[in-house]
């Protein structure tokens, strides 16, 4: 059982290191249309932290030698498919950048149950349907850029 400060550290972390969304993925070769799947995780060049979300919310880390001189070795963590359901709906209140993304995920989790569209089954035609949905409004919230409600903010000089 994770204490309240732990919960709202890791959402800070997610929340300016990490990644919550649906991703979608073309199929093989001999397939057609893509696949969906959810992800959480988190990349920084400290390993002790790294360790803490392994040690509480299990997953596995794995590290990215430095692609320049310059650059510091990369650590990340991922959360096991099956337990991103379970963090991701014990984070959201805590969350303040992510949580949009952490509500599709959820959103996205819990159809994924309902249709039984488990780890490595083939995603039926309207559990797809949902999830390419979700998947279109993750990718609105993700848009990269300067969104139109900045824009729209009077210069204050």
């Amino acid at each position: 059982m994770l204490q309240e400060t732990e919960k709202a550290y890791a959402a800070g972390i997610i929340d300016g290191e990490g990644t919550i969304g649906i991703w979608r993925e073309a199929r093989g070769k001999n397939s057609s249309g893509y696949r969906y799947r959810v992800a959480l995780e988190v990349s920084n060049t400290k390993e002790l932290l790294i360790d803490w979300l392994v040690e509480k919310f299990g997953g596995y880390k794995a590290k990215s030698n430095a692609s320049k001189d310059n650059q510091q070795l990369l650590w990340k963590w991922r959360c096991t498919t099956s337990r991103v359901p379970d963090v991701v709906n014990e984070l959201i209140p805590y969350l303040l950048i992510k949580v949009e993304q952490a509500k599709l995920t959820a959103e996205f989790c819990a159809i994924a149950k309902k249709y039984n569209q488990g780890v490595g089954r083939r995603q039926n035609g309207q559990a797809l349907a949902e999830f390419e949905k979700l998947w279109e409004m993750g990718k609105t919230l993700n848009k990269r850029g300067v969104s139109d409600e900045i824009q729209a903010q009077p210069n204050n000089q």
